[in-house]
């Protein structure tokens, strides 16, 4: 014998243990790890986001957007100008059909953070 227990040895108790405690190993690691989207923001989970950072191509969707975004006159995290081309500070979107560098979603209330169209001076407080 080679010191490997033979099939015969193994009880169904210890083949079931075994069974479960792999299971619960690769459980573990599809909770640890995190799918991203397209934009850098993890699907399915709630992240505060950083609206002082945003700027380029913006599509706006209908549902499943990367960002969810309620518009206010007053009080907002972003101010934003609309721009036809070459967004580079932030708050400056270009609103595109296609092929944005990010997706919003205009929400009534509980969105990831609101925002204010302005003319001039886009971007934080």
């Amino acid at each position: 014998m080679d010191g490997r227990p033979t099939t015969s040895s193994v009880t169904p108790l210890a083949r079931r243990r075994s069974l479960v405690i792999a299971t619960l190993a690769v459980g573990c690691a599809a909770l640890t790890s995190t799918q991203f989207s397209s934009a850098g923001t993890p699907i399915g989970r709630s992240v505060k986001v950083d609206p002082c950072s945003l700027k380029g191509r913006v599509q706006v969707v209908k549902a499943f957007g990367d960002y969810k975004v309620e518009i206010v006159t007053a009080f907002a995290d972003l101010k934003v100008m609309r721009v036809s081309a070459l967004p580079s500070r932030a708050g400056e979107w270009q609103f595109v059909d296609a092929l944005g560098d990010f997706s919003v979603e205009f929400v009534d209330a509980f969105g990831d953070f609101k925002i204010e169209y302005v003319t001039a001076f886009p971007g934080c407080k």
